[in-house]
């Protein structure tokens, strides 16, 4: 049996009002067509991925390189096609975004009947207009390929199809060795729910493809990671290559931190999902929560936790996607933030609408705003204060633009219009059923205050 139903089970949710699952949808098409014509760029690590790909296209070799070549051999159609073309890089720059709107499609396709329209498709516009995505898939990273492979994996395994499903997550996971704990984590997770011991092959399998993946292109099971450190500043552990980071302080680093901190960058991280009309997601949920865990517990010991110069925490972009259906099903359940049958408690529902609206800022920031305030701080000097972008709130992307008071891109204030207008969707639920239990709330304190208390006591006279 299934833990999700199957996309082909019966519709027993009912339908949200259709003028509202029309404006969502319209929402999503402008977010999907609006982050196809910002900028896009191939740099940093990218550009070695980039390089390497030529080389095997144009000189049918592999020349030694330090990331996994799994995803370059995908984009390579991309790239065949745009020479075909003549598009000067427009299509193979956005090879991770097609990745990620293609996953977005495949989401909703998958989860609109376990979860009901609505909050499948408050999920994708999560995705789109209240994640990391909006400024990672503009790179040639790998982050988007293992994000988007692993959770469309788990999805499948999750629905009753493991075979399909896991191939789909160790070949993204092999692409990020990294992340083979977090797998293993998923993957135990699935086999103790099912009883099913097999599904244990799959971290097995991810840690055999890595490791040919390595042979294949360097000749060798070295994977040019040895040894890698970075530079040594003022900080007391920089320098130190490998695993060398005290595990405690990169976890709370990788939690907590300011200019890097999932806390921050992925608020609804910290949410679990409620249960839709009936229907209860936990165990997908839990399933992408212990990779993330998997993800944190090997990364708060590497050199580079937070993950080098770039646009907030990348190593965890994986992260959004728990973190979207947790806050998705939350704004579209009974009773929006809490689900099921109970009243949510005004706490809740006020940090679920919190959550919602800083993850729209989150996405904002990183498509409209960027890192460029902080780069010349972070690399002056031979990076010796690039330590103010991982601890300083006036040096974290998600503050600089009102620190620095920077002006928004040139497409910015389209962008602010409509995730602004996406975060009002997303939010008019839980406002529509949090009013009437303020008003009540207000009408009973105030009665309680003319009647000389709460209790209506009285002053005793």
């Amino acid at each position: 049996m299934p833990f999700l139903p199957s996309q082909h089970a019966p519709d027993r949710l009912g339908i949200a009002p259709a003028a509202r699952l029309t404006a969502g949808r319209l929402l999503a098409l402008a977010a999907a067509v609006s982050l196809a014509l910002v900028h896009y760029k191939v740099d940093s690590d990218g550009l070695l991925r980039y390089r390497w790909l030529l080389t095997l296209l144009d000189e049918g070799r592999s020349t030694g390189m330090i990331y996994s070549s799994l995803m370059p051999l995908a984009s390579a159609p991309f790239l065949l096609l745009d020479r075909f073309l003549g598009l000067d890089g427009a299509l193979f720059t956005r090879f991770n975004l097609g990745l990620f709107l293609a996953g977005l499609a495949f989401l909703h396709r998958r989860l609109c009947r376990p979860l009901g329209e609505e909050a499948a498709l408050n999920m994708v516009l999560l995705l789109l207009c209240g994640s990391m995505f909006t400024n990672l898939v503009n790179n040639y990273f790998g982050e988007v390929f293992t994000a988007v492979l692993v959770c469309a994996g788990l999805v499948l395994v999750h629905q009753g199809s493991p075979l399909a499903g896991w191939a789909l997550a160790v070949l993204g996971a092999a692409n990020t060795p990294a992340v083979l704990a977090g797998l293993g984590l998923s993957a135990l997770h699935a086999a103790w729910l099912r009883r099913d011991w097999r599904h244990l092959l799959a971290p097995a399998g991810a840690a055999l493809l890595m490791a040919a993946e390595v042979w294949l292109r360097n000749g060798g099971l070295a994977t040019g990671y040895e040894g890698n450190a970075g530079i040594k500043t003022f900080m007391p552990y920089s320098g130190l290559p490998g695993f060398s980071y005290p595990f405690a302080l990169g976890l709370l680093s990788i939690l907590f931190s300011f200019g890097k901190g999932l806390l921050f960058f992925v608020p609804g991280l910290f949410f679990r999902p409620r249960p839709v009309r009936g229907f209860d997601p936990a165990p997908l949920w839990t399933a992408m929560v212990l990779f993330v865990a998997g993800e944190a517990l090997v990364y708060a010991k590497w050199w580079a936790w937070y993950g080098g110069l770039c646009w907030g925490p990348r190593f965890f972009l994986f992260a959004c996607f728990p973190a979207a259906l947790a806050l998705g099903t939350a704004l579209a359940a009974p009773g929006a933030s809490g689900g099921g049958s109970a009243d949510p408690t005004p706490w809740r529902t006020a940090m679920t609408a919190l959550a919602t609206a800083f993850s729209v800022w989150v996405a904002l920031s990183g498509v409209v705003f960027g890192d460029r305030a902080v780069q010349s701080i972070c690399w002056f000097n031979n990076y010796a204060f690039e330590v103010l972008c991982w601890y300083a709130p006036e040096y974290s992307t998600l503050f600089t633009p009102f620190v620095f008071k920077l002006d928004p891109l040139p497409y910015g204030w389209w962008l602010i219009a409509l995730f602004g207008a996406t975060g009002l969707y997303l939010l008019a639920p839980l406002v529509r059923d949090a009013t009437p239990r303020v008003v009540r709330a207000l009408r009973e304190t105030l009665a309680g205050a003319r009647r000389g208390g709460p209790d209506g006591a009285g002053d005793g006279s």
